[in-house]
């Protein structure tokens, strides 16, 4: 059996300490001589050493190594393996030499929570922001890293954000709209309104695909959609002003379910699962069903299972 060979890569203190706080959940409570920290995710172990080496460790070692390799000053495979500049097919950094406005969503597989989406703009000017923030697909993130180079990413690049809240969501299902309707609409009212404020120069507009182009203007028919945009999937890792409209409207969300959960007096749970369905009893137990209206997505399956409706 071929066991995975380290991944070792030459890090700064500076980086180490975003490592250190990016993987802050994942901390071993004991470290190996000379460590700094030692963390493991699902699939990798990545120890961070006081000579400034990190070490990548496991079946996952490689995409985890790559996340990180970009913002190394100098890059070391202590076993000469490399570290592929594509993992997925797609080409990373396929557009990263324009300058774009990119675009993403979150809060679509969520059932407490609105519908946000976010448009950034990454230009030559902001390219120092790129390096000092790790500008991934907020699915790469923690919350807690997202929460905290959220706020300091709004105050150095030109964004737009556009929420759907819960109350309109649920009219419009109800009204044969779907979620992909929905997305679009966010999509084109931060985009256009975005590139209506921009004076730089804009080569690109940058989409995260999450329909073909064709359905996409299909669904904003009559409602003045913002053209010449190129869409792709993964689109994050093709460009960084993608990315950072992922981080935006995660964080977006993030704070609306704050302030949804500070309305219930309960912490809102992410995602669909059992645990939600247990949630929802529980809500409408002690506030009636029409709190949901308020707060979820409430054509989800996660509604009948928890009250048992047909």
């Amino acid at each position: 059996m071929c066991r995975n060979v380290p991944i070792t890569l030459l890090a700064t203190n500076e980086v180490i300490e975003k490592m250190h706080f990016f993987y802050s959940e994942q901390i071993d409570a004991k470290t190996p001589p000379y460590a700094v920290f030692r963390a493991r995710t699902d699939n990798c172990v990545i120890t961070a050493y006081e000579s400034l080496k990190v070490v990548f460790q496991g079946a996952g070692e490689t995409q985890e190594a790559k996340l990180w390799q970009g913002f190394l000053p100098e890059s070391a495979s202590s076993t000469a393996k490399p570290v592929p500049a594509k993992s997925d097919g797609h080409s990373a950094g396929k557009y990263r030499h324009l300058q774009a406005i990119g675009s993403d969503e979150s809060g679509v597989g969520d059932y407490f929570g609105p519908l946000t989406a976010a448009a950034a703009y990454i230009g030559h000017e902001q390219q120092a922001i790129v390096a000092q923030y790790r500008l991934l697909d907020s699915k790469q993130l923690t919350d807690d890293y997202i929460r905290s180079i959220a706020p300091n990413l709004m105050q150095e690049i030109p964004y737009k954000i556009a929420i759907m809240p819960n109350e309109k969501y649920n009219l419009y299902q109800a009204q044969g709209v779907n979620a992909n309707k929905m997305k679009a609409i966010l999509h084109n009212h931060a985009l256009s309104d975005l590139k209506g404020r921009i004076t730089a120069p804009v080569d690109l507009i940058l989409v995260d695909q999450f329909v073909n182009e064709r359905k996409y203007y299909e669904y904003l028919a009559g409602m003045q959609p913002l053209t010449g945009l190129t869409f792709e999937t993964k689109a994050e890792n093709m460009h960084p002003a993608v990315a950072a409209a992922s981080i935006l409207a995660r964080y977006t969300y993030l704070q609306a379910m704050d302030k949804l959960s500070a309305e219930v007096g309960v912490q809102l749970l992410k995602g669909a699962n059992a645990k939600v369905d247990e949630q929802i009893r529980m809500l409408v137990a002690q506030n009636g069903k029409e709190i949901l209206n308020h707060i979820a997505k409430v054509h989800f399956v996660n509604t009948e299972k928890a009250l048992g409706e047909n």
